[in-house]
C-alpha cells in the first residue's frame, strides 16, 4: 500500500537524520506536498544529508549546485553557445534541469543569481533570450541557507521567500542524540545501504500522492479559522506585509500532505496549528527588517492565540 510505503521511508529518514525528528518531519509533508523547501542552520549539522536522503527517497533525478557568491545566472539555468558547424547558436540546458535540484547554501549567492531560480520555482519553467524552456516534471527545489548572522550571506528577498512552502529550522540535536553519533563514529558503525528502487516511491507514486492531496477534506470551519489566523498576523503591528494568498494556499497543501501522511481521509486543526509557523513565519516582513526569525514566529503565535480553533 503506498500510505504503507511512505511511512516506512518516513520512518528511515528518522533513524538516518539523527535529533532532527520534527525538521524531518516537516520536510516530509513538503516532500509529499511538491512544495519547494528551505533548510536553515549553522554548518554541519545535517542540511545537506537530509536534502540527499529526500532525493534517495524518490527515484527522481537530482542534481546539486553549490552556490557561491561568483557563480552565475547561466551556471544555473544554462546559456545559448554556437553550433560547431556556425549555423547559429544552441541551448545547453544548466543543472536545474532535474527533478529535484538541492542549492546548497543559497543565500552565500548574490541577489542575481537568486533570482535565475525565481521563474523556475514558480512556473517549472526557465527563459533564455526570449525562449521558454520547461523543466522535467515534477520540478522541486530543496534550498540550504546559513543563519543570518553568518558572514558574506546575502538575504532571500521576498519575492522568493514567498516561493518556498516550509521554512525549516535545524539546530544542534540534543545531548543524548550526539553523542549517539560519537559512538557511531568511533565504533565504525556501518552505514545503512541506500534504498533500493522497489524500497522508494518512483514518480509515478509522488504524482499519484499529490493528486490524492486535494481529496482531503478540509472542513469550512477550518478555511474560517485559517482566514481569521492570516488577518490576525497581517494586522499584527509588528508586521509591514503579512502573508499572501499563495501562503494560504500552501498552509492548507501542507495540511492536506499531513493528514495523508498520518492515515486520514480530512484535515483536522492541530494540522494546521503545527504548521502555522513553518509555512507563514518566512513570509512576513516586520517593521524591524533585520529581526530575527524568533520575532517572526512569535507573531504567528499570537495570531493563533487571538482566534479560537474549531473543536
Amino acid at each position: 500500500m503506498l500510505q504503507d510505503r511512505a511511512r516506512a521511508l518516513s520512518e528511515a529518514l528518522q533513524t538516518k537524520i539523527r535529533g532532527q525528528d520534527e525538521a524531518v518531519d516537516l520536510a516530509w509533508v513538503g516532500f509529499l506536498a511538491g512544495g519547494h523547501l528551505l533548510l536553515e542552520g549553522p554548518p554541519g549539522i545535517g542540511k545537506t544529508t537530509l536534502a540527499r536522503a529526500l532525493a534517495a527517497s524518490a527515484s527522481c533525478s537530482f542534481k546539486r549546485i553549490q552556490m557561491t557568491s561568483d557563480l552565475l545566472p547561466g551556471e544555473i539555468v544554462g546559456t545559448l553557445r554556437p553550433r560547431a558547424d556556425g549555423s547559429g547558436y544552441e541551448f545547453r540546458e544548466g543543472p536545474i534541469f532535474t527533478q529535484m535540484l538541492l542549492a546548497d547554501e543559497l543565500n552565500r549567492t548574490g541577489p542575481k543569481t537568486q533570482a535565475a531560480l525565481l521563474e523556475a520555482m514558480a512556473e517549472a519553467a526557465v527563459t533564455v533570450d526570449g525562449t521558454t524552456y520547461p523543466l522535467p516534471h515534477p520540478f522541486w527545489v530543496v534550498a540550504t541557507q546559513n543563519p543570518l548572522e553568518s558572514q558574506g550571506v546575502f538575504p532571500l528577498p521576498e519575492s522568493q521567500l514567498d516561493r518556498f512552502m516550509i521554512w525549516v529550522e535545524m539546530g544542534l540535536p540534543g545531548a543524548e542524540e550526539e553523542r549517539r553519533v560519537y559512538r557511531a563514529a568511533v565504533d565504525g558503525a556501518v552505514a545503512q545501504p541506500a534504498p533500493t528502487p522497489k524500497d522508494t516511491l518512483s514518480v509515478a507514486d509522488l504524482l499519484e500522492i499529490r493528486s490524492l492531496l486535494p481529496l482531503i477534506h478540509v472542513d469550512p470551519t477550518l478555511i474560517d479559522y485559517l482566514q481569521k489566523v492570516l488577518a490576525a498576523v497581517r494586522s499584527d503591528a509588528e508586521v509591514i506585509t503579512g502573508v499572501s494568498v499563495r501562503g494560504g494556499l500552501s498552509w492548507i497543501r501542507a495540511a492536506q500532505a499531513r493528514a495523508w501522511s498520518r492515515s486520514r481521509n480530512f484535515v483536522i486543526p492541530e494540522d494546521l496549528t503545527r504548521l502555522a509557523g513553518p509555512v507563514l513565519a518566512h513570509r512576513l516582513r516586520l517593521v524591524q527588517s533585520k529581526a530575527p526569525h524568533s520575532r517572526r514566529l512569535q507573531v504567528v503565535e499570537r495570531a493563533l492565540e487571538g482566534v479560537a480553533a474549531p473543536k
